[in-house]
């Protein structure tokens, strides 16, 4: 057997981006606060921009204590209980999607909402009946946190997602 051939157990893992910035958060936590050495400051500070582009990311819309749940639901061949919370959406019997792994991680990382976004990354979409579309952006609509409103200076209400640039556009003006 050749040095480079690669059993099964070899295969790289693949997370989401949420589980990525749960791991650098998670790891951030744990690391020390001693920066003594360039190359631990370097890493830190790649970590930190790492984790504000992840931050940025759609998704930060998956509402994490559901992933799994969305994740089977995507790549189940065979009609599964589905939780009550999405019970009520107009899912049909034969809205069996059995998604690959590369579908289901596109959908989690970006959490489409348009019909055109699911095009992109879904591979057949066009092929689906129009109540299997539907079926399908209400699903992954269905798993998206509630958007909350939080007031931010001046009296002004921004929606959770558009906070990030709009803190760092004040941060600039008060060092202006």
């Amino acid at each position: 057997m050749p040095s480079n051939s690669r059993k099964p157990s070899d295969a790289p893992c693949r997370i989401s981006n949420a589980e990525a910035l749960e791991m650098f958060k998670n790891q951030h936590e744990h690391t020390s606060k001693d920066n003594s050495t360039k190359k631990t400051r370097k890493r830190t500070w790649i970590e930190q921009r790492v984790v504000e582009y992840l931050e940025a990311s759609p998704c930060t819309q998956l509402d994490a204590g559901r992933r799994d749940e969305l994740k089977s639901l995507l790549q189940c061949k065979k009609r599964k209980l589905i939780s009550a919370e999405v019970q009520p959406l107009n899912i049909k019997d034969d809205s069996i999607f059995s998604l690959s792994d590369h579908e289901v991680l596109q959908i989690l990382d970006f959490m489409p909402s348009e019909e055109v976004d699911f095009y992109l990354m879904v591979n057949g979409f066009q092929d689906m009946s129009e109540s299997k579309k539907e079926s399908l952006i209400e699903l992954v609509a269905s798993f998206k946190v509630k958007s909350t409103s939080k007031p931010v200076a001046e009296n002004k209400v921004v929606d959770e997602t558009e906070r990030v640039p709009l803190v760092k556009a004040e941060l600039l003006e008060e060092t202006i």
